[in-house]
């Protein structure tokens, strides 16, 4: 999961998916698939309103705003199919192939729409995606200010990347644009 937002929404958010997979887990022995875990997530995103309940504990456990993040959450469910969704801070679950949220996600999704293909090779969307943040991010791209991870469906692991892998994915992108001077 990603957010952009309030930190700490974004972080209890975080904390609260895990928590309903893991009893979900404990109750069916199997994970949870993407969708449950976004709807679950999305339900409580939304339980800020009022409550009709009489009952005292449940209206104590209401938040009293609504969460200020937008989400995005990804996963492989056992048909080794994956599943990448965002969470408006309203709750509102959309399904995408790709997606980008936050400053610059306005523009970052127009670049995605027009250049984004299912059919892509691993490199090309790494590739994509770093010009993407190139284009978006104030500050100049570069190790220590950008962080890639990888939702592999055969494996159906998260990989985050280190050091030396984003560096070969930033020097591709730089190869490129002085080819293009």
């Amino acid at each position: 999961a990603v957010y952009s937002g309030l930190q700490a929404d974004g972080r209890t958010l975080i904390d609260y998916a895990r928590v309903q997979s893991q009893s979900y887990w404990f109750t069916y022995d199997e994970a949870m698939p993407v969708k449950s875990v976004t709807s679950s997530v999305a339900d409580h995103m939304m339980s800020f309103a009022g409550t009709d309940d009489d009952d005292e504990e449940k209206r104590k456990k209401k938040m009293s705003r609504p969460f200020g993040v937008a989400f995005i959450l990804a996963g492989v469910d056992d048909n080794k199919e994956p599943s990448l969704y965002v969470i408006d801070p309203s709750g509102t679950t959309v399904r995408y192939l790709a997606v980008a949220v936050g400053a610059g996600g306005e523009s970052a999704m127009s670049v995605l729409q027009d250049r984004y293909a299912k059919s892509m090779t691993l490199r090309e969307a790494e590739d994509l995606a770093a010009e993407i943040l190139k284009q978006v991010m104030e500050a100049k791209i570069n190790k220590d200010n950008c962080e890639i991870a990888l939702l592999s469906a055969k494996t159906q692991k998260f990989e985050k990347y280190n050091q030396e892998q984003i560096e070969q994915v930033l020097a591709r992108i730089k190869r490129e644009d002085h080819e293009e001077d």
